[in-house]
């Protein structure tokens, strides 16, 4: 096994540690059943702890009857924490991040179905070199109109000029009616789609997830798939027990050896509430 104290660290682990628990914990009191996934569950089974290597902690849950509304309270109430947030609503997904350099927690909305969990899928946000640069920038322009920033005057004054014009950008665009973002926004989703952009999304066979189970996380106990070997062995394959420093889901060697599958369902803009 490779010496995984040589790996390069690409977050604040103390902080991010802070912000997960913060979090979660926030979730609890809006009923937000979130739970470790993905590097963030690697790390807690494999090593007890969040993988120093990894640039983000990524959160999911099972989206319910107004998951949208919770996603936005749960950026509301991280604002007065001094985090700033982006609930991109076309992927139902919120990024949270705090003034810290590498501290970043991500909470993914999944869509339960009979047999498997599925997730819109980042396929042309600038990722993959499959895509072409026009789809990059029409899939980019698509999922700005559709989202929705939350972040305090004291937070936003010491942010670095790239985020605070991205914020302006999603302020003017805030009294724009929804049904009207959401028009927009699928209109430049079908130019991505022309120039080679995808609408593809991650399923998970569900059997290997609910009902979800509890782990410790650092003391605490937060929830997991119910079988996070199964899982995990699912994602990054059979030798997930080896650490791996830049582990990526775009690299087509990692796409061979991981069971994880790209299927052509459009859910970007969906409901994706089961109830």
């Amino acid at each position: 096994m490779k010496d995984t104290v040589s790996f390069k660290p690409k977050c604040n682990l103390e902080e991010t540690i802070k912000m997960t628990s913060c979090v979660l914990d926030i979730c609890k009191e809006l009923n937000i059943k979130a739970w470790l996934a993905w590097g963030a569950l690697l790390g807690i089974v494999r090593e007890k702890r969040l993988l120093p290597w990894n640039n983000d902690v990524e959160l999911m849950v099972i989206a319910e009857k107004n998951y949208h509304q919770k996603a936005l309270s749960l950026a509301k109430r991280l604002k007065h924490k001094n985090y700033h947030c982006i609930y991109y609503r076309d992927i139902s997904a919120l990024s949270i991040r705090s003034l810290i350099e590498g501290v970043n927690v991500n909470v993914n909305f999944a869509k339960e179905g009979n047999e498997d969990i599925s997730r819109p899928h980042e396929t042309a946000s600038g990722k993959s070199k499959d895509i072409s640069i026009i789809a990059q920038i029409f899939w980019k322009i698509a999922i700005i109109f559709n989202s929705h920033c939350s972040i305090n005057l004291k937070v936003f004054q010491k942010l670095s000029l790239k985020y605070k014009l991205k914020y302006f950008i999603l302020f003017l665009l805030s009294p724009i009616p929804l049904f009207i973002k959401i028009k927009l926004s699928k209109f430049f989703h079908s130019i991505s789609n022309i120039f080679g952009g995808k609408s593809e999304s991650t399923t998970l066979p569900k059997n290997i997830i609910l009902p979800l189970k509890n782990i410790d996380f650092y003391g605490r106990q937060e929830l997991a798939p119910n079988s996070p070997e199964k899982f995990l062995s699912y994602i990054y394959g059979k030798d997930w027990l080896t650490p791996k420093e830049n582990w990526s889901f775009y690299s087509k060697e990692n796409k061979r050896i991981s069971n994880l599958k790209y299927k052509n369902i459009n859910l970007f803009g969906s409901d994706l509430s089961s109830k």
